[in-house]
């Protein structure tokens, strides 16, 4: 008698785990399909977050080069400034940071 329950028993886990088996093979399934998209999510997320710092970036790069070119221009005679090398590299080097700036517009 002991025997036949534990064989009942064991009968109806059996059933039980079928049933709980493939329910979560779906729930897996579904989870997996959310993992991904949530994936997709984030690494566009991240890949946004890292082309406005850089944007960001060039354009604190651009204000320091606009620092220092006033700097220069208040330390060096009105009549140096076509001729100062140091000016004209400021110039080009915030001509090109601009041309960077304007080239990487934010996508939203």
């Amino acid at each position: 008698m002991v025997k036949k329950k534990k064989k009942d028993l064991k009968d109806a886990m059996v059933d039980i785990w079928k049933c709980t088996r493939s329910e979560l093979e779906i729930v897996m399934d579904e989870t997996s399909k959310l993992i991904k998209k949530g994936e997709k999510h984030v690494k566009s997320f991240s890949d946004k977050s890292k082309e406005r710092l850089e944007l960001i970036s060039a354009k604190l790069r651009r204000e320091n080069l606009y620092y220092h070119l006033g700097k220069t221009v208040s330390s060096t005679a009105k009549l140096k400034w076509k001729d100062s090398k140091k000016i004209d590299k400021l110039r080009s080097e915030i001509s090109k940071l601009s041309r960077e700036i304007k080239s990487r517009k934010p996508k939203r």
